[in-house]
């Protein structure tokens, strides 16, 4: 059976295994993914995302020299010089992260590293830059 919209057309977009409408995101999960992107939107915090996930690879590949004892981690000094900004900009940009449950911390004495935290997130990242090679080149 095809549902009509309150337009009177037809859907095209319909689920062949139970002929209804393709499932779409519950509202609260449309909110937690714009906020995300919201995250990632800014350059600085993009730099800094990106830079721990290069170390979680080279981490998982064996032939990480990043951060502490290499755990794939960077310190906020570090990661500031990675991401051309100060590290008052950079820790605050961190905080943002941390709050957000995308980077976890590590204090060791003075120092504070930061990594990635565990989770599909660095496949959402290999994903979208994958996508800009495709759609702009290297």
């Amino acid at each position: 059976m095809v549902y009509p919209t309150q337009s009177g057309c037809e859907p095209a977009h319909l689920d062949a295994r139970t002929r209804g409408p393709v499932p779409v995101p519950v509202a609260r999960q449309v909110e937690a993914l714009n906020d995300l992107f919201a995250l990632l939107a800014n350059q600085t915090r993009l730099r800094i995302v990106l830079a721990l996930r290069a170390d979680m690879a080279q981490l998982r590949s064996g032939t990480s020299d990043a951060g502490h004892a290499g755990h794939g981690e960077r310190c906020v000094c570090d990661l500031a010089l990675l991401a051309g900004a100060s590290q008052s900009m950079t820790s605050h940009q961190l905080r943002l992260l941390r709050e957000a449950g995308i980077v976890l911390q590590r204090r060791e004495g003075k120092h504070v590293f930061y990594r990635l935290s565990d989770g599909p997130l660095a496949h959402l990242l290999s994903d979208g830059l994958e996508y800009v090679r495709r759609a702009h080149g290297p």
